[in-house]
């Protein structure tokens, strides 16, 4: 029997073409192992449906399901707070405070006219300005006081209590002094009359119809102010401007031997030359709301947006390879 021999030329090309066969079968890696061993195989794709994955969905369920309880909470949270905001006061401290103007108004029918909205102060003597109103059907027979627009020359007051007290006194106006109703008047259904007192921003219209304070002619109706600037965040029916300058006031009676039933003296004071001020604020915002969101996702399901910018960029992987295992590694 002959042997045939191989030469060492050959024995070199039949390894390389042995080689070359053997680098072109498939290859798996161990990963590739992995997540076949990890997989369950439907209709062509793989899911992760083994039973430790199975123990993650329910936890993946039950955290989503607290998450959207969360949102709703929060949400409703934050739309209450929207509604009801909070107020922070502060003071300014002031060595000078200019009065308000000051309407005395009689509360009755009355018939006159009406007369421009002008004070005048002649020396130390007040010289009130009768003026006729009409507001809510109602006329009304009204006194201004200090309602300069001038800044300069508005009457201020640099002492609290009755060391600062400033008096002013409507009188010589028959259609203005207290007296018993006429006939017509009864037969009107008029059984109350009586003087309000408003305190308002020189050049305004007070609104004597909200008014609370009274005055009684024949004695010193004294008044302790107190000046507040509130800014609000919406208007509302009884402030339709978003910052408003009112005087709160606490009222007393002083006896007065040079007051006559036929005029009516206000006095009035500051219990402080400090200015409080009034803003409304909310406790809440778009930008706490959402990291308080983002915060529990990360606590409860460690979702960020990396990871979340991750998976969406795997989604045209998941289709090629007919796989959601990618995805699942990156959330677990």
């Amino acid at each position: 029997m002959s042997k045939t021999s191989v030469s060492p030329i050959e024995m070199q090309e039949k390894e390389a073409g042995g080689s070359a066969a053997a680098s072109m079968k498939p290859t798996t890696t161990a990963e590739d192992e992995e997540e076949r061993r990890n997989s369950v195989k439907i209709g062509g794709w793989k899911f992760p449906f083994k039973w430790f994955h199975l123990l993650t969905m329910i936890g993946w369920v039950i955290m989503i399901g607290f998450m959207i309880y969360y949102i709703i909470r929060q949400a409703m949270s934050y739309s209450e707070a929207l509604g009801k905001p909070t107020t922070s006061m502060s003071w300014e401290s002031t060595l000078k405070l200019a009065l308000p103007a000051i309407t005395n108004s009689k509360l009755e029918y009355a018939i006159g006219m009406q007369v421009p909205l002008i004070v005048m102060h002649v020396g130390s003597i007040i010289v009130g300005v009768w003026i006729f109103k009409v507001q809510g059907g109602r006329n009304y027979h009204c006194y201004v006081f200090n309602n300069i627009t001038d800044s300069t020359k508005v009457f201020k007051s640099w002492l609290t209590g009755y060391s600062g007290m400033r008096r002013f006194r409507s009188s010589y106006v028959s259609d203005f002094s207290l007296r018993e109703p006429n006939e017509k008047e009864i037969k009107a259904n008029i059984k109350r009359m009586g003087f309000t007192v408003s305190f308002h921003e020189p050049g305004t219209t007070p609104n004597i119809l909200s008014e609370t304070n009274y005055a009684q002619p024949g004695l010193d109706n004294f008044y302790i102010l107190t000046k507040q600037v509130t800014k609000r965040l919406n208007p509302s029916v009884e402030h339709q401007n978003l910052e408003t300058t009112e005087w709160a006031s606490k009222n007393t009676v002083l006896m007065s031997t040079v007051s006559s039933n036929t005029s009516l003296t206000v006095a009035v004071t500051y219990g402080t030359l400090n200015v409080n001020h009034i803003e409304e604020v909310l406790t809440v915002s778009i930008e706490g709301l959402l990291g308080e969101l983002a915060g529990m996702l990360g606590l409860l399901m460690g979702i960020d947006i990396l990871k979340t910018i991750r998976g969406l960029l795997e989604i045209p992987l998941i289709f090629r390879e007919k796989s959601t295992m990618e995805l699942w590694d990156n959330f677990n």
